[in-house]
């Protein structure tokens, strides 16, 4: 119980010193059409609400190459 107490209240008190993360989205979707838009609205709302903590790059109209090109990047970096 103290352990879990302590946690707790460390989670708590280093929650300040958390890092920013952001998240990478390689679309189809080519940029100006709706999609992009509702993915941007989307961004922006979540950015606001985690006070900038997280955020999004978005590489739209396929910039980043088609699936299959996609799916090999992310291996290699992860």
């Amino acid at each position: 119980m103290k352990r879990n107490l302590f946690a707790v209240a460390a989670l708590f008190l280093f929650s300040s010193y958390v890092q920013a993360f952001t998240f990478k989205i390689a679309t189809l979707s080519p940029d100006g059409s709706v999609w992009m838009e509702k993915m941007r609205e989307g961004a922006t709302e979540i950015e606001t609400k985690t006070n900038k903590r997280v955020s999004f790059k978005f590489y739209p109209g396929g910039v980043m190459g088609d699936d299959n090109s996609v799916l090999k990047k992310c291996a290699l970096t992860s």
